[in-house]
């Protein structure tokens, strides 16, 4: 637990995602706004290229990658926050 800097992680360790089949983290939109300061689409920029799948066990979601931005907007504007969100390689 890195509390808000996710992102900064991410983007260090892309030869790992590109090799994982699947990424769990925690979404935060605080930690987002006022740790980070990043947008979503930055929070998204390098896990998107190595998923196709979101998958939000607490509220039974599971989305495409075209959904990927607009599901996790969503929840930053209404300020929920996930322990554990899971992008995997394949659909759904």
């Amino acid at each position: 637990d890195i509390e808000g800097s996710e992102v900064f992680a991410l983007r260090g360790m892309q030869d790992i995602l590109s090799r994982s089949q699947a990424l769990a983290v925690e979404f935060v939109p605080h930690h987002l706004r006022n740790v980070s300061g990043v947008s979503v689409d930055e929070f998204l920029a390098p896990i998107e290229p190595h998923f196709q799948t979101l998958r939000i066990p607490s509220k039974g979601v599971n989305v495409e990658s075209e959904g990927f931005l607009r599901t996790l907007q969503m929840m930053f504007l209404r300020g929920e926050e996930d322990d554990g969100i899971i992008f995997e390689k394949g659909p759904s």
